[in-house]
């Protein structure tokens, strides 16, 4: 016996299906629009990183951000900072900074420490110069990265003075510091997702979904999360003379060039919550505090590379800002990215610098 099923009994339910997922995604957006909420702000890939041929990966011009009173912007030119003519004037002493997301920053474009130390530097109003400072920051940047921007790219600005914060991130490539290869290949550039992923993350209704379940987890979302020393599961970190093997030989590079291009160098670690003694509060915001002693080694090291480096090449200073700034949770909001406090203090730190240096005196 035949029975024919009508095509009915199929496109009512599905139009059905289509049309309550149609209304979930007006629903999601008249809830961004009403709320007045960035839904960039709460994508997986909200588009601020594009594909570059030089670094792997770079900043996406003319992308910009605004939610709940933070505004992230990057201007034409793929950086962090406002717009600003490409061939400088003679009276602009111009000064780019080099680093990761320590440099880039959290909160919005004026709490970065290149905007204050800018805005810090032509509050002196010195006569015929004007201080243009340059966020170049991009979060994940190693020394490999920040090194190849400079040369490919951000020399082309003619800088008068380069100040390098950075140091963290050169754990990238720790558990593949002894492997006998190229290390560049040894670690992904930032993480672009599938094809399918970046469609669904385009949808507002996921985008809501997974929002809700982010505020909502039981899951604590801070570092408070992550298990102290007691935990024996962590994986333990060995210091060895290979960790900073890749960023000595970059940072060398970069300051050979920067004499060579008489540019001013300033080389700088990151401020850190790592320190000898740290306050049980301190301590639910360090990430893999378990490792402190590595991480202490670390410092300690990168510090004695960089001193060892100015003394190599002209022009080149070292500045270790732990010695100028206190850290604590008013200045870090975790191991080492920095409060809006903590940026205007390295701002400070770094104006006072360069006026004591008098490195402006031959612009």
């Amino acid at each position: 016996m035949n029975f024919r099923i009508s095509n009915r009994y199929f496109i009512v339910p599905i139009t059905f299906i289509i049309a309550f997922i149609l209304c979930l995604e007006l629903f999601s957006r008249l809830f961004f629009y009403i709320s007045e909420k960035d839904i960039l702000a709460f994508r997986k890939y909200p588009g601020r990183h594009k594909i570059s041929y030089f670094s792997g990966y770079a900043l996406t011009p003319n992308w910009s951000l605004e939610n709940n009173g933070i505004k992230e912007t990057i201007n034409s030119y793929g950086l962090r900072s406002p717009e600003f003519e490409f061939k400088k004037n003679k009276d602009i002493y111009r000064i780019i900074c080099l680093g990761s997301s320590v440099v880039y920053s959290e909160g919005s474009d004026e709490d970065t420490f290149p905007f204050r130390l800018e805005k810090k530097l032509n509050k002196m109003k010195l006569k015929n110069i004007t201080f243009e400072v340059i966020n170049a920051g991009i979060p994940g940047y190693t020394s490999y990265h920040t090194t190849t921007q400079f040369l490919t790219s951000l020399i082309d600005l003619e800088p008068d003075l380069v100040i390098s914060y950075q140091l963290f991130n050169e754990l990238w490539y720790y558990f593949e510091r002894n492997n006998e290869k190229m290390n560049s290949e040894n670690f992904q550039p930032f993480p672009s997702g599938s094809s399918i992923k970046i469609i669904l993350d385009k949808s507002y209704f996921l985008t809501l979904i997974k929002s809700f379940i982010k505020k909502y987890s039981v899951r604590v979302v801070n570092n408070s999360s992550i298990p102290n020393q007691g935990d024996l599961t962590k994986s333990t970190r060995t210091y060895d003379d290979k960790v900073l093997k890749y960023y000595l030989r970059n940072i060398k590079i970069l300051a050979s060039f920067c004499e060579d291009q008489d540019i001013n160098l300033i080389l700088s670690t990151p401020l850190s919550l790592y320190k000898e003694n740290n306050s049980e509060e301190e301590k639910n915001f360090i990430s893999d505090y378990f490792n402190k002693d590595f991480y202490l080694k670390l410092i300690k090291e990168g510090n004695e590379i960089l001193n060892n480096i100015s003394k190599m090449y002209d022009d080149v200073y070292h500045f270790n800002l732990s010695n100028h700034i206190e850290s604590d949770l008013s200045t870090l909001k975790d191991r080492y990215h920095p409060t809006t406090l903590g940026n205007d203090l390295i701002g400070e730190e770094y104006k006072k610098f360069i006026f004591e240096n008098k490195l402006f005196e031959g612009n």
